[in-house]
Formats: structure tokens, C-alpha cells, sequence
């Protein structure tokens, strides 16, 4: 990961440099390697890079372009995984080996300043910001970030429009603006000083609203799945530092696993894909992800897996900083995020991985989470889907990219590879809805099957049914989520929860000790910048409850 920062405008004008740079800082555990910043009268802007492609300082950000009396700044926290199909095909003067990133700015020059169209041929995970000046003062600024957001991007602006900022992450600017957005999905944002800013979508929304069709896949519906999911899988290896895999013993980590050994080992000889799994001794998952391993190693040869293990205690003991690394007060993605945050902190300091592939988005993609068997109808379950993937950026999204880029780490999720995500958006709801004859992912799942992949996983793994993540690091007998909530009890007295329950957040009434302490933690690490989730990720359809966990549900065995 990288983190990327500005502040436009009067703030800089009339602001308090320390306090700038302070901020700035709070962003640099995301891009260890080198820092780079620029101070204009009018502008801050910085970078902190974890260099990833193209290692030499000729990597490093800014970029900048000279156009006449035009000059253009960029900064991008990101991967653009066609850069090297960019170049050929726009006859960019670009090193072929150098930072991806360098094609944004010609690609802007080509497409004569359209941020609309160099979205589109851009595919990858990215925010950048693009600031233009003439005559060395400040005109403009762009904003922009992949078509789900997957690299995160915040902003603030002042009530006069005369002072703007943005972040890769909240604490940057909750020193200098109240309501701080978290920066929508498919949007291109324009600022120009004093103005309101302007924001447009780029992205069309592909919707199929086929809500009675009861004809099946063809078998070249199953083939475009795996070949669309190989290329995202196969675009993820690109990268000048190791790679690594998260490997839950789960369908999705094991299937982003098992096509990438097998694209290594035909494309990359030689080199090791390391897996890493996480849980306590009795956690449900580790037997499934050390049978994915050793079954994948006989095939290909390439596989070195780690489990870790850690123990309740050590998981509780994280909680105030997994929360203050994730910038939420939301319930599931604090406790999903502690197991992550661990197997983060254990990568980082116990080896030289510093790419690191999972299997998230998958559930968001594909109606894979365990309450849609009780969805109602077609149409309901579909409008759902399509509801978690523009919210992915605020939970599951959010949380694989803090817990592990705060470790100087880069999360990469191929499920959420744009072509991806479009080809299971059009799809019809009936092939994705799960039924009491139907596993959830059946499609992908059959998909899978009947590939050239087909025999890389166990069969009790490719037809396991879902687990969350943060309960299959515990055992059945006691959760995840059990432990959580006894730990908090503790810290919230019966007192305190009656009494201040309802006037901490101006919508939200929290529900238990537990989303209190989270409410309360949050409050007092970053004020009342309440926008930033619209509120907590719930199961839909299973009644009126306020526990996120799936082991709750009555569709869970």
C-alpha cells in the first residue's frame, strides 16, 4: 500500500505547518519505504510509498506533468495492473519496468484532460488525486478512484468551499474538517476553489433485472467465470516484491490460492507462493487450509504455508488498535479485522512478503453470505447484492485494506476485479441466489468443477459451506464473537450503557455493551465523524436482531 494526502486552499494559506505534517505522518505505516511532499503557498501534497513496481526512487510520487503554463501533480495510492498493455497501446513514453502509476498522467494528456475516459481504460485498484496549476497557483483538482473503491480515499472541505482535503485515511484530516465523506465509488470529483465540487459517476451500473428467468447456465457461462476470474488472479502476480496468499481453508481464499500456484508455476518457475492461515487451536478453519495447502503442493510443488496461532487473550488485547487502524465503529469488520490485523503484523515482521492475495468480496459478488437463503424473492435478493457491493468500500473492503496495509502490506482481491464484478452483476439472480437445493456460490462453485481447475482443491473445501472469517478463528463451542462480547461487558458498566446509550451517534441507538465501546472508542479517536459507515453491516432477513455473526442465523449447521 501507499497513502496519498493534500490540503488545498486557505487552510495552507492560513494554516499551521506542524500540524500538516503531523497529520501527514499519522498516514506513513502504509508506505514505509519513502516519503516525498510538496508545499506550495496554497497547497500541501504528500506520499508515502511502499514501492511495489519499479523499485528506484524514479518510482516515487509526485508525478508531474508540463503542459504549456499548465502543471499537473499526482499523487496515487494504488496498482494499475494494464499499464504495460497502456503503453503499447497509447505509445506512451513510459519505462515498461518502472512505477505503474507513470501512466496516469500521459494517459490524461492522450485522452486531452478527460478523467471519464481515463477511467475506463484504467483496470486495477487505485484512488489518486490530480491537482492542476497555471502559473504556479492553484486552479483545480481531480479526485478518482477504481469502480469499487478498493484502494480508500477520505475528503473534507470547508463550508466555504475555499479550503479542501483529502486522505487514505481518516486521521489525515479529522484535525481540520467536520463531516469528512468517505469518497464514493464510480465518481470523478472536481474542485476548483471557492466552488462547490462537482461530481459525476463514470462508471455505468450493469443490472440484470431478469427476475423470472428459470433457464440454466451454458457451459460457456461457466467458462467465462474462471477464464475472467484466471486473468484477475493472473493481472494480481504482477509485482517487483514477493507474493503471499491468505489462506482461510475456505471456498474463496482457496480458490484465489489454487489459481495462482497453478498460474506460477507455468509463469513464474521457481518462485514460491507463500500461504499463511490464522486461529485458535480449536478454530474450525486451519484443518481445512493446511489440506488446501498440502493438496495444491502436490500438484504444482510451489506452495510454503505458515499457520499462526494466537490465543483469545491476544486477540483482545488488539481490539483498541485494530479499531484505530480500521477508522470504523462497525461491529463484524472490527472483530473480523483482529485475526487479519495479527496475520498482518506476523507477515510483515516474520518475512519478506509484501504483496498479499485474498479471496474477500467474493460473499458481495456472488449473494454468498449465509442470510440470502432466506431471501424472499428474486428481486429482493438481487437489489441486496447489488446494495453490498456499493457499500463493500465501508466494511468487508474496508477492513482488508486497513488490517493489513497499517503493516506496510498491499491487499489485492481478485473477486473484485472490475470485469469480475460486471460479469456476476449481469448475470441472472437465480443462477447466484442459494436455495434449500442449492449451496451458495453453487454457479461459481460448478464453474470451478468443471475447469481445468477442477481437481486443485479437496472436494470437501470446494463444497464447504460458508464460514465466516471471524468465526472460523474459533471454535464452535465458543466464538469469535463470544469472546468479544464478554471482554467489553466488562468495560461498560450497566450504568453508563442505560444512560449514554442513545447520545453518542444522532441516528444510532447502540444495541449492546460491545457496539457502545466500539461507538465510544471511535468518538473519542476521531470525533463525531459518524458519516463514514451509514450503519452497522446487518444479515437481512433473519429477524430482528442486532448480531452480525453468522453462526446466529438459523440457516447456519
Amino acid at each position: 500500500m501507499c497513502s496519498i494526502y493534500g490540503l488545498l486552499g486557505e487552510l495552507v494559506e492560513k494554516g499551521d505547518s506542524s500540524k500538516i505534517y503531523t497529520s501527514f505522518n499519522t498516514l506513513r505505516k502504509r508506505g514505509p519505504d519513502r516519503s516525498l511532499t510538496i508545499l506550495n503557498p496554497d497547497s500541501f501534497l504528500g506520499f508515502h510509498r511502499l514501492a511495489i513496481n519499479g523499485l528506484d526512487v524514479d518510482g516515487d510520487q509526485p508525478f508531474y506533468l508540463l503542459d504549456g503554463d499548465r502543471t499537473f501533480y499526482l499523487v496515487c495510492n494504488g496498482e494499475i495492473y494494464n499499464f504495460r498493455e497502456l503503453i503499447k497501446e497509447y505509445d506512451l513514453e513510459v519505462s515498461l519496468h518502472g512505477s505503474d502509476c507513470a501512466v496516469i498522467l500521459p494517459l490524461l494528456k492522450q485522452f486531452n484532460y478527460d478523467l471519464e475516459s481515463l477511467n475506463k481504460v484504467l483496470i486495477g485498484e487505485y484512488s489518486f488525486a490530480i491537482i492542476e496549476y497555471h502559473d504556479h497557483k492553484l486552479k483545480q483538482l481531480f479526485l478518482s478512484t477504481d469502480p469499487l473503491s478498493v484502494r480508500p480515499l477520505y475528503i473534507g472541505v470547508s463550508k466555504d468551499y475555499k479550503s479542501f482535503g483529502f486522505s487514505s485515511l481518516l486521521s489525515g484530516l479529522s484535525p481540520f474538517f467536520e463531516n469528512i465523506e468517505r469518497f464514493n465509488q464510480k465518481t470523478i470529483l472536481n474542485w476548483i476553489p471557492g466552488k462547490e465540487p462537482l461530481r459525476t459517476c463514470y462508471w455505468p451500473e450493469i443490472k440484470n433485472e431478469d427476475y423470472t428467468t428459470t433457464s440454466m447456465p451454458f457451459e460457456s457461462d461457466y467458462e467465462k467465470a474462471i477464464s475472467i476470474f484466471e486473468n484477475a488472479v493472473r493481472r494480481r502476480l504482477i509485482s517487483d516484491r514477493p507474493i503471499g496468499c491468505l489462506l482461510s481453508g475456505g471456498l474463496d481464499s482457496s480458490v484465489v490460492c489454487a489459481v495462482a500456484a497453478s498460474i506460477m508455476a507455468k509463469e513464474y518457475p521457481g518462485k514460491k507462493l507463500k500461504s499463511f492461515s490464522i486461529g485458535m487451536k480449536e478454530g474450525t478453519d486451519i484443518a481445512y487450509a493446511k489440506s488446501v495447502a498440502e493438496h495444491l503442493n502436490k500438484l504444482y510443488g510451489n506452495i510454503e504455508h505458515e499457520v499462526i496461532y494466537f490465543t483469545p487473550q491476544e486477540g483482545l488485547d488488539v481490539i483498541d488498535e485494530v479499531l484505530k487502524n480500521t477508522e470504523t465503529f462497525d461491529i463484524t469488520t472490527i472483530r473480523a479485522s483482529v485475526g487479519q490485523y495479527l496475520l498482518g503484523k506476523f507477515i510483515s515482521t516474520k518475512t519478506d512478503i509484501k504483496v498479499i492475495l485474498n479471496g474477500d468480496g467474493a460473499d458481495e459478488c456472488q449473494m454468498g453470505y449465509l442470510y440470502f437463503y432466506n431471501h424472499p424473492d428474486l428481486k429482493s435478493a438481487q437489489e441486496d447484492h447489488y446494495r453490498l457491493l456499493d457499500e463493500i468500500h465501508l466494511f468487508d473492503g474496508l477492513r482488508v485494506d486497513r488490517a493489513i496495509s497499517c503493516h506496510g502490506l498491499e491487499a489485492r482481491v481478485p473477486f473484485l476485479d472490475r470485469e469480475f464484478v460486471d460479469y456476476f452483476r449481469s448475470i441472472p439472480s437465480s443462477w447466484k441466489v442459494p436455495t434449500s437445493n442449492s449451496i451458495e456460490k453453487n454457479f461459481f462453485r460448478t464453474a470451478f468443477s468443471k475447469s481445468k481447475y477442477g481437481q486443485s482443491l479437496p472436494e470437501d473445501v470446494l463444497w464447504r459451506k460458508k464460514e465466516a472469517f471471524s468465526d472460523g478463528v474459533s471454535g464452535k463451542e465458543k466464538s469469535w464473537f463470544q469472546w468479544v462480547q464478554e471482554f467489553l461487558n466488562e468495560k461498560v458498566s450497566d450504568k453508563e450503557f442505560e444512560t449514554e446509550k442513545s447520545k453518542l451517534h444522532p441516528t444510532i441507538v447502540a444495541p449492546t455493551k460491545e457496539s457502545y465501546y466500539f461507538m465510544r472508542s471511535f468518538k473519542a479517536q476521531f470525533g463525531d465523524q459518524w458519516q463514514v459507515i451509514p450503519h452497522f453491516w446487518l444479515p437481512r432477513w433473519s429477524g430482528n436482531h442486532s448480531e452480525p455473526s453468522a453462526r446466529v442465523l438459523n440457516v447456519y449447521k
